[in-house]
């Protein structure tokens, strides 16, 4: 029975695949895995078409079978994915497969109810499994499960304590179009088994916050001040000065992508106060209030610009076609662009 697997939680798609991939072909010799959009179409149907190893199953993983196309406005929902490997040549392939051809096809995002992939493996038979980056207590009760799943309690309270250092406010909120910042299970599965190698097959709140760095201290004070202020030079100044020290340009996106809501929170804290600001926006108050103590208010404009910018940052990593070292400079030109841009021509100074 061959599989298309999708959804935004990498790390539990990899180890569904490993686990399909273990059990149909213990060895390893009858397994073909391929990235669709690095390879042909010929490859790909080699692949498929080859025969197993001594009798059994054939298994062949499809990596990234097509890449969603940017679209307008007025574009047909139901218009074909877009890709280097022809989508109808790829389905023609599918529709081939002998029976002892098993394929795993994998898509790192989210997958529409009409989307023309879900639309051609239907009537081929394939199972869907979706896997979608829980939020809340959902994800809270799996890190007490991946734990237990090694051999290790973990106290409900270790297990939010553990969330609130990787990613304050980000894993309660539930995901928007608008979501920029998500919680990584691959991030969080590697520090939990970190606890459970210091534990003594017990996880409390105290192991963790001795163990655990808190991410929520990674704030990029000078560069986001510069971003956001409008001055470009000064951001990619001092952005220079972060990735020579070895800041992660992972966290210095996820930082931007951090104060960008927060700083268009702003405008509503005279109305709604600081504390019913911080709750919506995921941020502690005296966060709110140090963010308001700077004054210069962002214009709605700026703040829609920016936040398409970041959406599309976001969509480009996850999609594989960029990853955070190669976007972290065009995007804090960017940001700071829009910013100088939207202020009076008397403030638009580099």
């Amino acid at each position: 029975m061959s599989i298309f697997l999708y959804g935004d939680d990498d790390l539990r798609i990899d180890e569904r695949v490993l686990s399909l991939r273990q059990s149909l072909d213990p060895q390893g010799l009858s397994t073909t895995t391929i990235d669709v959009q690095s390879s042909t179409i010929s490859e790909i149907a080699t692949a498929c078409q080859s025969a197993p190893f001594f009798g059994g199953e054939r298994v062949v993983v499809l990596s990234q079978p097509f890449v969603v196309a940017r679209r307008s406005a007025d574009s047909d929902p139901e218009e074909e994915p877009a890709g280097r490997v022809p989508w109808a040549d790829l389905v023609a392939v599918l529709r081939s497969c002998p029976s002892t051809t098993v394929v795993l096809m994998r898509h790192a995002g989210s997958v529409a109810a009409n989307h023309p992939a879900r639309k051609a493996i239907k009537p081929l038979g394939w199972d869907e499994e979706s896997y979608v980056i829980p939020r809340g207590a959902d994800l809270a009760a799996w890190v007490v499960e991946r734990a237990r799943s090694r051999s290790a309690e973990m106290h409900p309270t270790a297990a939010t304590t553990l969330l609130d250092l990787l990613y304050p406010g980000v894993w309660q909120r539930a995901p928007t179009k608008f979501t920029t910042a998500t919680p990584d299970t691959r991030l969080i599965a590697s520090e939990i088994d970190k606890l459970v190698s210091a534990s003594d097959g017990t996880i409390d709140a105290d192991l963790v916050r001795l163990l655990v760095v808190d991410r929520g201290g990674y704030v990029a004070f000078e560069l986001n001040n510069a971003v956001f202020a409008g001055q470009t030079s000064r951001a990619l100044i001092e952005l220079e000065k972060m990735l020579d020290a070895g800041q992660p340009a992972e966290l210095i996106v996820a930082s931007l992508a951090s104060e960008a809501p927060i700083l268009a929170s702003l405008r509503y804290v005279r109305e709604y106060g600081a504390a019913t600001i911080a709750g919506a926006a995921g941020a502690s108050e005296p966060r709110i209030k140090m963010a308001s103590s700077r004054g210069g208010r962002i214009p709605a404009s700026a703040h829609r610009r920016i936040a398409l910018l970041l959406q599309d940052t976001d969509a480009s990593i996850k999609a594989g076609r960029e990853t955070a070292s190669t976007v972290v400079a065009p995007l804090v030109a960017e940001i700071a662009e829009a910013v100088r841009m939207s202020a009076g021509p008397s403030r638009r100074s580099p």
